[in-house]
Formats: structure tokens, C-alpha cells, sequence
């Protein structure tokens, strides 16, 4: 750096106001918070806005199963009728008996035959030929039952099959486009929003939502089927009981696989401003998705949803509105019609800004503050605990647009530039450095995605962190836990330094 100056802005002048008004502002905060919106319902045509042409051929298939389904199981109660009148009909016939005329013919000299021992003297009356025509269509009939049951099952099988399929697959599009979307948000977004909140959207309301799409026509007389089935094949219970056991290890593996990608989408959450100074947005989103496609391999096996109305019901009591997370951010990182310079020198001019935090509309942060950095200065912003340095961090890297006044770099609105871009040649060391839990060498990578070795290494050398790292045994592949545990505040804070440095950065912004 060629030059060292101090500049002590009057930032602190605002303080009184906002110390005068912070507990006054905290309870209209709170108060605005129980505020809740109002409920709003979902249409069931919106929980297929997702759906993509092989979805819905599954659900085309599905529903052909169901309609097939309902059809053979009208047949199959016709059959079991008719089942039951031929019984009825032989205990009619059996009451009309001659049993003296059969008894004189058929029985032994002086045996007495009845209604009540016809059957068991059928052997020694030898007259067991008067139930050959019964027997036959009894047999025959059962074959039928046993015949249709089974085009039931399969039909079944197709329907809920293909339909929770179809389910799934959506579920995990939803899934992707609620995390791709959260993680494009402004900053504003997140503190008004809590981590865990956002990490319930992308499970228990995705569920929810999961459970609506799958078995639109699913079983609602399955259970009448399913004691017709048991009272014709004890297979099938020894059949339920496999696929119960089969369901429970597969669920397992399905809770562990969403307990990773939970994991990291509330890691993601927490440090969301260290994510977006290095737009790593891309990166979180592989991670993530490494864990989440992993349920895609169990979905065959998740025919037991709900059903269709029972939710949307859910859905319409929970108010979930997947357009509110969905919804285009007002500072996009992604957009292509912004200014993108073949080089950035790094003059930095503040001029008369004032801002006040989304969550906090009413208390004043910075109240006209102005200073100019040229390239190669050191510039220090002092002042005492909330009076506004961290902000002016946070609005040079675009998490925030101020109320008024201006903020130039190099003879442009930063507003005009675009938001990755300028993220790409700025380095920041947070405050409270943020590690992820990975290797000492991905958290480095993280400023600079195709770095080398030797990149790394020289990196990490400038921020005097490469002979700690070299003492530990895995070197540079060593796991620091979640966000940095097995690692003391100083070794964390260097590596957090190397991170920021092996970008070059044009401008680095060094928080305390």
C-alpha cells in the first residue's frame, strides 16, 4: 500500500438517535413479526407448474392404473356376489331335500339322513355325486376371483407407482429451485428471514406439497380391496411384511441423505454473506445436491403418500406459497445486461449515504457519510460498536442498496455493475471469520475456484497460515469441522485471510 491515512468520519453522531430508539424500534420489530400475513390457499393446478413431460406421461400412466384399478375392483365385487349367491343357492336347495327319497336310495338299511348330517353322510350314502356340479362352479368362480384380484394388485401397483413417482420427481425440482432461489436473495432477505425457517421450506412444506402431487387417485377404497386380497391369499401378508421391512431401511437411508443436505442448506443459510462474497452460490448448490439426488433412487418404493386432497388440505392450512421464496430478487446476481469492465482499478467514492436496514426500516445506520479511497490506500473507518463500518462493507459488496445519496467505483454507479462481477474482485475478511465444514484446502478454494497448488500455498504463506497448516497431519486436506471447530479464532481468521488473498482482489476489505 502506498499511503496510510485514517479518516474518522462522524458516523457516531447517528448512535444517539439510534441508541434513543432501539428498544422502542425492537418492540415495533416484534410486533410487526406477529403480524402474520394472512393464509394464502394454493390451487390444485399449481402443484403441478413443475411437472415436466416425462412427469407427466407418469401421471398419465398413473392415472390409467386408477381408472383400470376402480374397474377390475367393480368386476371383482360382482364376482365375490355371485360367489356368494351360489353358496346361498346350495343351502336353498339342501332345505328343498327329499332326504327320505335319498335316504332309501343311497343310505344303508334304517339310516336316518338330515339336513344336519347331508354332508358328512355323503360318503356312506354314496350320493357325493350331487355336488360335482357345485363343486365345479365354485372352482370356477374362485378363479375368476383370484384372477381379477390380481389384475387389481398390478393395476394398483401401476397407479400408486407412477404417480408417486411423478411426485418425487417435482418434490426434487421444487427442491432445487427453492435453494438455487434462496440463495440469490439479498441480504435484506435473510435478516428478516431465519436460517431454520428457510430450512423447513425446503423440507416439511416440500412434503407437504410432495404428499398432494403423489396418488391423486390412490386408494381411497384400497382398504375394501386389500381385506378382499387377504381373505383370498395369505401371500399377501407375508408380502407386506417384506416390503414394511424393505420401507423402514429405505426410509433410513432417506432421512440420512436429507439429514446431509439439511445440514449443509442451514451451514449455507447461516453464512449466507460469506457464500455470496465469493459467489458461491453454484458451488452450495453441488453440495447440496450431491445428498439430495441420493432420494431419488427410493422413490419407486414411496407408494403410501396421503393422498391428493388430504394435501392440498395440509397445504391450504399451512399457507404455503412457494412464490413468496420464489419470487426474483431486487439485487440479482445472474443478470447478463450489467456492467461487466475489462478491468477494475478501484477508486471508491461514498457520497452523502444513507441507509437503514430492511428489518429495522425507523433507526438510522448511516446518516450522510462521504469519503473517497483511491487506489493503493489503506483507509480505516472508526468508530464505536454500531455505528455503521461493517455497513459500508456490506453496501460495497452489493448485499444492501442504500436509501440515498451515491456510491461509485472507478466513475460508475455500482448499482450498474454486475453483482458476480464485482464480487469476483473483492476480497473480505468477515468480522466473525466463516469456515465451512470441509477441507482447509475447498475453504480456500473458495475465493478462487481453479486455483492451483502452488496458488493455494502462496496464499496461504502471505496470510502466515502455511506453517500451522503443515503441522497438522492432514496438511492441507485436514477437516475443520463445522464452521471451523477443530480450528483456534487466529488459525480460523488466517485461513479466512488466504481465502480473501488468493483472488488478488482489486479491493480487500479487512472487517476489524
Amino acid at each position: 500500500m502506498d499511503q496510510n491515512e485514517t479518516i474518522d468520519k462522524n458516523v457516531t453522531s447517528s448512535n444517539n438517535e439510534k441508541n434513543f430508539d432501539t428498544q422502542n424500534s425492537f418492540q415495533k420489530t416484534c410486533a410487526k413479526t406477529e403480524n402474520k400475513k394472512p393464509i394464502e390457499t394454493v390451487s390444485i393446478p399449481s402443484l403441478f407448474r413443475y411437472a415436466t413431460t416425462l412427469d407427466i406421461i407418469y401421471m398419465l400412466i398413473g392415472t390409467t392404473g386408477g381408472i383400470g384399478n376402480g374397474a377390475t375392483f367393480a368386476v371383482l365385487l360382482f364376482l365375490i356376489g355371485n360367489l356368494l349367491n351360489s353358496f346361498t343357492a346350495r343351502s336353498t336347495d339342501i332345505c328343498t331335500l327329499n332326504f327320505t327319497a335319498l335316504a332309501i336310495q343311497y343310505c344303508p338299511p334304517g339310516y336316518q339322513l338330515v339336513a344336519s348330517n347331508y354332508f358328512s353322510s355323503s360318503f356312506i350314502c354314496h350320493f357325493n355325486q350331487t355336488t360335482f356340479d357345485f363343486q365345479g362352479a365354485i372352482q370356477n368362480q374362485i378363479l375368476y376371483v383370484v384372477i381379477i384380484g390380481c389384475i387389481c394388485l398390478v393395476l394398483s401397483y401401476i397407479q400408486v407407482t407412477f404417480w408417486s413417482m411423478a411426485a418425487e420427481r417435482q418434490t426434487k425440482a421444487i427442491r432445487k429451485t427453492i435453494y438455487q432461489s434462496i440463495l440469490r436473495k439479498e441480504i435484506a432477505y435473510f435478516d428478516i428471514h431465519k436460517a431454520g425457517e428457510l430450512n423447513t421450506k425446503l423440507t416439511d412444506n416440500v412434503d407437504k406439497i410432495r404428499d398432494g402431487i403423489g396418488d391423486i387417485l390412490g386408494f381411497i377404497k384400497g382398504w375394501k380391496l386389500t381385506l378382499v386380497m387377504s381373505s383370498i391369499s395369505p401371500l399377501l401378508f407375508i408380502s407386506v411384511a417384506l416390503f414394511s421391512k424393505l420401507v423402514s431401511r429405505l426410509t433410513a437411508m432417506e432421512l440420512k441423505a436429507y439429514g446431509k443436505a439439511g445440514a449443509i442448506a442451514e451451514e449455507v443459510f447461516s453464512s449466507i454473506r460469506t457464500v455470496l462474497s465469493y459467489n458461491g452460490q453454484e458451488r452450495e448448490e453441488k453440495r447440496y445436491l450431491v445428498y439430495n439426488n441420493n432420494q431419488l433412487v427410493l422413490y419407486v418404493m414411496c407408494i403410501l403418500t396421503i393422498g391428493f386432497w388430504y394435501g392440498a388440505k395440509l397445504i391450504r392450512d399451512e399457507g404455503y406459497n412457494i412464490g413468496d421464496v420464489c419470487s426474483p430478487s431486487k439485487i440479482n446476481s445472474d443478470s447478463e445486461t450489467d456492467l461487466k469492465k475489462d478491468d477494475l482499478i478501484g477508486d471508491i467514492c461514498f457520497s452523502n449515504v444513507h441507509f437503514s436496514y430492511p428489518s429495522r426500516p425507523d433507526v438510522k445506520i448511516l446518516n450522510g457519510i462521504s469519503f473517497d479511497v483511491k487506489r493503493g490506500q489503506t483507509i480505516a473507518l472508526v468508530g464505536s460498536s454500531g455505528s455503521g463500518k461493517s455497513t459500508c462493507v456490506q453496501l460495497l459488496q452489493r448485499f444492501y442498496d442504500f436509501d440515498s445519496g451515491s456510491i461509485i467505483i472507478d466513475d460508475h454507479q455500482i448499482a450498474e455493475y454486475n453483482v458476480k462481477w464485482l464480487r469476483q474482485h473483492i476480497g473480505v475478511v468477515s468480522q466473525e471469520p466463516v469456515l465451512f465444514q470441509t477441507t482447509i484446502r475447498e475453504n480456500i478454494l473458495f475465493g478462487k475456484d481453479d486455483a492451483t497448488n502452488d496458488e493455494i500455498e502462496k496464499a496461504a504463506k502471505i496470510a502466515n497460515a502455511h506453517n500451522f497448516i503443515m503441522a497438522l497431519p492432514d496438511k492441507y486436506d485436514t477437516q475443520v469441522g463445522e464452521r471451523g471447530a477443530t480450528l483456534s479464532g487466529g488459525e480460523k481468521q488466517r485461513i479466512a485471510i488466504a481465502r480473501a488473498l488468493i483472488r488478488n482482489p482489486k479491493i480487500l476489505l479487512l472487517d476489524e
